[in-house]
This record gives C-alpha cells, sequence and structure tokens, in this order.
C-alpha cells in the first residue's frame, strides 16, 4: 500500500471543516483523506487514529455499539489534531493499536502520560469483551454440549482452551491463573529500552488477576 501523502487544503476546504463530533480539532495545514489513483480512499494515518479516538469517546452510535467507552474522555490537549500527531510521531505506532488503560487500570482518560500503542496481540490479550460476555465472569461460558462451565483465554487472535469446570467460580479461577501467566510472560518478552513502562504496567495487570484467583480459591468454592 502506498504511503498517504501530504496535499495542501485549499482555503475553502478549511473554511468548511467542523469539529469532530462536536470537540476534536482538525488543525492539519493538509487534506487528510483523498482518493488515490485506483479510487480507494487513503487517509493520513495520524489523523485515522485522532478522529478514531475521539469517536470512541464522543459518538453516541458508537457507544452504543461498544459500551465499554462510556464516560471514556480526551484530554484538552488532545482534542487538538496537532498536538496528537506530534506526540504519535515520537511513537512506535506502525501496525500497532492505540490503548489507554495498559499504563494505567480501568483508566478512562486518553493522553500523552495514559496511552501507548501496543500491539494486536497484546490487545487482544486484555480484552475485556465485557459488552458480549453475559452474564458469565471474564473468560468463562456456559456450554451447553458439555454441560460445564467452559474457561478459554484470547492468545494471538485464537480461543485457547483452559478446561471444562462443573462450578462457574471454578472456570473463573483457572482463567485468572491462567491469564495472570500469560501476562508475566508476554512481560518477560517486552523489550524494556523501546517502552520501558510497558513492562512493569502488564506486571500490575498480572497482579490483578492473581490476586482475583487468591480472593476465589479462598472463597473455597474451588474444584480441585
Amino acid at each position: 500500500m502506498k504511503e498517504f501523502i501530504e496535499r495542501p487544503a485549499s482555503n475553502m476546504s478549511l473554511s468548511r471543516r467542523k469539529l469532530n463530533y462536536g470537540v476534536g480539532v482538525n488543525d492539519a495545514w493538509y487534506i487528510t483523506s483523498y482518493k488515490n489513483d485506483e479510487g480507494k480512499k487513503v487517509w493520513c494515518p495520524y489523523y485515522q487514529r485522532w478522529s478514531n479516538m475521539i469517536e470512541r469517546c464522543y459518538s453516541a452510535v458508537r457507544q452504543k455499539r461498544s459500551p465499554t467507552y462510556a464516560g471514556c474522555t480526551v484530554s484538552n490537549g488532545w482534542l487538538l489534531f496537532s498536538t496528537f500527531r506530534s506526540w504519535m510521531e515520537k511513537q512506535d505506532w506502525r501496525g500497532k493499536h492505540l490503548d489507554k488503560d495498559i499504563l494505567v487500570v480501568g483508566n478512562k482518560v486518553y493522553s500523552e502520560d495514559t496511552c501507548i500503542f501496543v500491539s494486536p496481540q497484546l490487545n487482544s490479550l486484555l480484552l475485556d469483551s465485557a459488552a458480549i460476555r453475559g452474564k458469565h465472569p471474564q473468560g468463562v461460558c456456559w456450554a451447553t454440549d458439555r454441560g460445564k462451565y467452559l474457561a478459554t483465554c484470547k492468545l494471538d487472535g485464537k480461543h485457547k482452551f483452559i478446561g471444562y469446570y462443573t462450578k462457574e467460580s471454578s472456570a473463573e479461577y483457572a482463567y485468572c491463573v491462567f491469564k495472570s501467566q500469560q501476562v508475566i510472560t508476554y512481560s518477560n518478552q517486552q523489550e524494556s529500552t523501546s517502552q520501558p513502562d510497558l513492562q512493569q504496567a502488564l506486571l500490575r495487570h498480572a497482579k490483578v488477576f492473581s490476586e482475583k484467583a487468591l480472593v476465589l480459591k479462598n472463597i473455597g468454592d474451588i474444584d480441585e
């Protein structure tokens, strides 16, 4: 795929710009998307990431489709496109996803201090999927064909089988133990020199799952 080419925006084009979802200011001196010679729309990669971030936080339609973004906001500085771009240019972003809650567990604000670009594999590993998993705990579902609870964990885009359990709490416990181990393994694989905060952040996430597993075990309602 050809690289996006920055082409100056006309005065008329600049004058017609509106706020992105009522809050985002596109102050780019160039047009942020156009059709290439093949008739396909090409987007500025910086603008596309910025616009998607604004949409997640301020689009009612997007939040209805993805309820986990309800209550999320963008810092005042990042409401200006050029500020976000200046930050993104310094990051290792190609082929990666913008994440807001790996460095700070449970964070709801997109900002320079809280965001990081991570691989799709890591993003998938830490994805909560609360909006689609239903009434069962994270990593747990009911296997009708077995008449038991199934524990799985998403690794590299695929669901990794952990086991079948007669009790929901047992399946959740197994998931939390497995998840903690996988996050620790991923943390050990990181190059701390390129993303010095990521390794420690992953260890904090692993601790959350290990502590949850300990609570479940202490309750005593776990299949041995």
